[in-house]
């Protein structure tokens, strides 16, 4: 256990994507313990003959395998419970993620015998707390990249998050093919996001992280998803850093429109970090 605080505070994580680690799990990231031969799978382009569909009609797919735009406007808040696991630093913890629209969240995550780390992001700042490092305050890149990948309507937005979206063709992801979109953003940061040509359901991101400390990429696996009241949410979630090692998150309770406390969402000031000198203390209200 001796690695749990030097894995928020002074290795790799720290250096680029120290508490976007945390973002990935939704984050609601989820993940489960994922055998080797798993990860041994082609994962390539797959030829194909056949017309690629539209991006609006895979982007319809998707939201229409979720549950549908109606079901996803309906929830307002959502609280999701979980497990986490970084096998190569014998981590094991608990998380939970509050979330209200349009970018606020909350994630606490317990860490047995060394205390516990907390992130907060609201529609502008975000602050990390944790045992080895304090308060401290989150980088205009940062923050970037919270409102690109953690919108709490995002599934329903990415034609607008994107200036571009582009089918670049059909892949194998784990034995299944995936519609492949290449998504750009106006300052050309770039995400891949594969699609389910079977179910219509995201199944990898690969995510682009820019930051002072150069670009990190991440990738993402939704192995399961855990239908709630009508919507569905990702519920087993494996996560691949660029420095290697496995993130697996597995979220065991999905709350709709749990009530939040929106002082849940405060930031509290004497923090420290690249934004400092700003005022760290603002109180921002969610949308009701």
């Amino acid at each position: 256990m001796k690695m749990m605080i030097p894995l928020f505070a002074n290795n790799p994580i720290a250096s680029g994507v120290r508490s976007n680690l945390l973002l990935y799990f939704y984050l609601g990231l989820t993940c489960c313990l994922v055998c080797y031969k798993s990860f041994a799978q082609a994962e390539s382009a797959k030829p194909s003959t056949e017309p690629l569909p539209s991006v609006s009609n895979v982007l319809n797919a998707y939201i229409s395998a979720l549950g549908g735009k109606n079901k996803l406007l309906q929830v307002q808040s959502r609280k999701l419970v979980g497990s986490l696991e970084i096998s190569d630093f014998g981590l094991n913890a608990t998380a939970v993620i509050e979330e209200k629209p349009p970018y606020f969240r909350k994630m606490t995550i317990q860490l047995p015998g060394s205390g516990r780390l907390t992130e907060i992001f609201t529609d502008s700042h975000g602050w990390t707390h944790s045992p080895g490092t304090g308060l401290v305050v989150k980088s205009k890149d940062e923050i970037a990249f919270h409102r690109r990948i953690n919108g709490f309507y995002r599934d329903l937005k990415l034609d607008e998050i994107y200036e571009s979206l582009e089918i670049k063709g059909l892949w194998n992801i784990q034995g299944e093919p995936c519609y492949m979109l290449e998504c750009k953003t106006a300052t050309d940061v770039s995400d891949l996001l594969y699609f389910s040509k079977i179910t219509g359901l995201l199944l990898r991101q690969d995510q682009s992280n820019p930051s002072s400390d150069g670009v990190s990429k991440f990738s993402v696996y939704y192995d399961e998803y855990l239908k709630v009241e009508g919507a569905l949410y990702p519920s087993k979630i494996r996560v691949q850093p660029p420095f290697g090692g496995v993130i697996l998150f597995e979220v065991e309770n999905v709350i709709p429109n749990a009530p939040i406390d929106v002082t849940a969402f405060q930031q509290p000031g004497n923090v420290t970090g690249s934004n400092s000198n700003e005022d760290s203390s603002q109180s921002v209200q969610p949308e009701s």
